[in-house]
């Protein structure tokens, strides 16, 4: 005696998998994560904010009248933001960095940057704006990386 039995979705249910692993091995995900996070900074340092929302430490007396302004711009020259770029290393690794384009003058961008977080730049001020908080972070991974996933995971 023998039993028949049909087992239904196989296919679909293969099919799924494949989608899942296609995503998780893609890059993709992790360069759109990776682009946000860049655009994330550039947006908080337009308003003049540091990584945590702070306003950034202002110019000092002399270098507000050399400057000719007295509001914090980190995108005066446009170099070193414009320097700045964005990659996916792996799926699960990204990175945003100051590309070592030269300032008029010869400094690098990524060191011009370097020096603002630091707080070595001019005057000594902290001017922290290449960082993002970890919730902010998190949203970003969310709509970039474990949203779409969960768009496979409910088709199945």
């Amino acid at each position: 005696m023998s039993e028949s039995v049909r087992i239904r979705g196989v296919v679909e249910t293969r099919a799924e998998l494949t989608a899942i692993s296609k995503h998780l091995r893609s890059t993709r995900p992790m360069e759109n994560t990776a682009k946000a996070v860049s655009e994330h900074i550039d947006k908080r340092t337009a308003a003049g904010l540091d990584y945590r929302g702070h306003r950034f430490e202002p110019y000092s007396e002399a270098y507000k009248k050399q400057k000719g302004q007295s509001r914090v711009d980190l995108r005066k020259s446009g170099t070193m933001l414009g320097a700045k770029k964005s990659r996916a290393i792996s799926p699960t690794h990204g990175q945003v960095f100051i590309d070592d384009a030269r300032e008029p003058g010869g400094q690098s961008a990524d060191m011009i940057a370097a020096l603002h977080n630091l707080g070595r730049a001019k005057g000594g001020k902290v001017r922290e704006f290449m960082n993002i908080t970890q919730s902010a972070l998190n949203k970003i991974v969310k709509e970039h990386m474990d949203d779409p996933l969960m768009k496979v995971l409910k088709r199945s």
